[in-house]
C-alpha cells in the first residue's frame, strides 16, 4: 500500500518516486515490474511437443547399424525468438503456484495466478448472455525467463553442444507392468545445463 500522493516506477533497477497533487484518499500501487535471476541447480528440460532425430541435432559420425538413417528421435527444449534456451511464462508460474501453494491458502493462490472454471452462461432479465463462474486474472503476471548467462561447461558433458546452450541425455523407458527396463527403448532428452542463468520479468498488478 501506498499514499496515492506518489507515483511510482522503475528506471534501470532504481526506485524514482513523482510527487502528484494530493487526493482525498490512499489507492493500491496499480503496476509494480520487476526482475529477478534464475540459477539452475540441475539440468533442465520444459520440452514443446516437438523432437528432431540426434543426427540433425550432433555431428556424431557414423551411427550403430540400427541408427544408421538419422539416428534415435531427441524431445527439444523450448527456446525464444532467437534460438537460445529459455524457459516459458507458463513453466515458471506452474512452479511458484506449487511453491506457494505448499505455505499458504487456495485464496493466495487465486489472487497472485488466477482461477480456471469452466465457463457457465446464463441470460439476464433482458435475454443477454453473461458468463458465471469464468475464473479469473491473477495479479502476477510473468514472461518468458530467457537466458542470461551460460557458462563454459566441460566436455564430459553428454553431447554438450556450447553454439545449441544444451546437452542430450539418454535414458532408458520403464515398462510399466514389469517395473524393468523395456529391450532397445532408450529415449533421448535435450536440457540445458545446470548453473545457467536466465533472467525473468514480471509485472504485479495491485
Amino acid at each position: 500500500y501506498r499514499s496515492a500522493t506518489a507515483d511510482r516506477k522503475s528506471v534501470q533497477g532504481t526506485t524514482e518516486v513523482i510527487e502528484s497533487p494530493a487526493p482525498t484518499r490512499l489507492s493500491l500501487l496499480e503496476q509494480v515490474r520487476f526482475t529477478a535471476t534464475l540459477r539452475l541447480l540441475s539440468d533442465l528440460h520444459v520440452g514443446t511437443g516437438s523432437s528432431e532425430r540426434l543426427r540433425s541435432l550432433r555431428d556424431l559420425g557414423p551411427l550403430p547399424d540400427n541408427d544408421a538413417n538419422d539416428g534415435p528421435l531427441v524431445a527439444l527444449i523450448f527456446r525464444d525468438n532467437t534460438s537460445a534456451p529459455a524457459i516459458p511464462a507458463t513453466a515458471l508460474k506452474g512452479a511458484l503456484r506449487k511453491a506457494v501453494l505448499q505455505t499458504s491458502g487456495e485464496h493466495v493462490i487465486r489472487c497472485l495466478f488466477g482461477e480456471i472454471k469452466d465457463t457457465e452462461w446464463q441470460r439476464d432479465d433482458e435475454g443477454a448472455e453473461q458468463a458465471v463462474d469464468a475464473g479469473g486474472m491473477g495479479c502476477v503476471w510473468l514472461r518468458m525467463a530467457r537466458l542470461a548467462e551460460a557458462p563454459a561447461h566441460p566436455g564430459t558433458r553428454p553431447y554438450w553442444n556450447p553454439d545449441a546452450g544444451s546437452i542430450i541425455t539418454t535414458h532408458v523407458a520403464i515398462d510399466r507392468k514389469t517395473g524393468t527396463a523395456d529391450a532397445k527403448k532408450l529415449f533421448y532428452v535435450e536440457r540445458v545445463p545446470q548453473d545457467d542463468w536466465f533472467k525473468l520479468r514480471g509485472v504485479f498488478l495491485g
